[in-house]
């Protein structure tokens, strides 16, 4: 579906809208954290002041093994929330996703919320768009957004559940796969795969391995659900 600018920002405030003043967690699903319990050593001999966090990931070294997740763009409210995110990603020396980028690729005066660079210059960048918008031509434009924003990597989001919740969403999901292993192949940046809160199951991933990706996103379902921001900004 073709919509423009003025759409798309307005549905980026409704998205914000809903995730402030709405009930848009899950109701019977969980994180699975609480599952799970650390041993407690009473008798540690380690010096907390040595213990290193740090990470490698796609060539940038991390302080924790921590990426702040994709979260919204293409707004004037979002262009404030990634700026205090990259803040805070560039003060505790982790990585940040933008949202997506979608909007940048029609019109270039929409990059406005998602420069952030200048805030955060030794931050692992990831761009953002989602694999539904692989069109035909899509990647010289979507390589100059990311150059224009300065990222270091682009993450591709598969999202059917949120489209087919969304609006006059786009729900021909058919040749996904394909296009997304030519933009790989024709992209001249490391390229990762993320779902935006329902996980990547066993299926996906194996239909994913044949793609040469620099990394998958796991994060499974928990915390927000984007079909019931969908459902909510829809219906209300």
């Amino acid at each position: 579906m073709t919509m423009d600018r003025s759409g798309l920002s307005h549905r980026k405030l409704r998205h914000i809208d809903a995730c402030l003043t709405g009930a848009v967690e899950y109701e019977t699903v969980t994180t699975g954290f609480e599952r799970y319990r650390l041993p407690y050593n009473a008798l540690t001999q380690t010096g907390l002041g040595a213990v290193d966090l740090s990470t490698r990931f796609l060539g940038e070294t991390l302080q924790a093994p921590v990426l702040v997740g994709a979260m919204t763009g293409g707004a004037e409210l979002s262009r404030t929330i990634n700026r205090n995110l990259a803040e805070a990603a560039q003060k505790l020396g982790i990585g940040m996703m933008l949202g997506s980028q979608r909007i940048m690729l029609g019109d270039e005066r929409a990059a406005g919320s998602f420069e952030v660079r200048e805030l955060a210059p030794d931050v692992l960048l990831i761009g953002n768009i989602g694999l539904a918008q692989l069109s035909d031509g899509v990647v010289p434009k979507l390589a100059d957004a990311l150059h224009r924003v300065g990222a270091d990597a682009l993450a591709v989001h598969t999202n059917p559940l949120q489209e087919a919740m969304q609006d006059n969403g786009d729900t021909d999901f058919s040749g996904t796969l394909e296009r997304l292993h030519g933009l790989v192949a024709e992209l001249p940046y490391p390229v990762l795969v993320k779902e935006v809160g329902h996980g990547i199951g066993a299926v996906a991933a194996q239909r994913l391995r044949g793609i040469p990706l620099a990394a998958v996103d796991v994060a499974g379902a928990g915390g927000t659900s984007w079909a019931r921001v969908e459902q909510l900004v829809r219906y209300g």
